[in-house]
């Protein structure tokens, strides 16, 4: 296999991978946080940090090395908090 190809599969599942993630913290129901400070907890960053990285397209960068379970636990405290 090829780096070309082993990049652009990377890139597909690095892909797919940041969709499920949003999609996770999009579907939260009421009394919960929102996606927005769900992903600035599971990221350690501000919601401010998040917006400016979705209107920039730098989200799916910051979100490569999070994980589902990290996003869960981010969702549980925001929720509780």
């Amino acid at each position: 296999m090829g780096r070309r190809t082993r990049t652009w599969i990377a890139a597909l599942f690095g892909g797919a991978a940041a969709l499920l993630i949003a999609a996770a913290a999009s579907a939260h129901g009421p009394g919960l946080a929102g996606r927005t400070e769900v992903l600035a907890q599971a990221l350690g960053v501000g919601a401010a940090e998040v917006e400016q990285a979705r209107a920039d397209g730098t989200l799916r960068a910051m979100l490569d090395g999070v994980t589902l379970g990290e996003l869960a636990q981010a969702r549980t405290d925001a929720s509780n908090a």
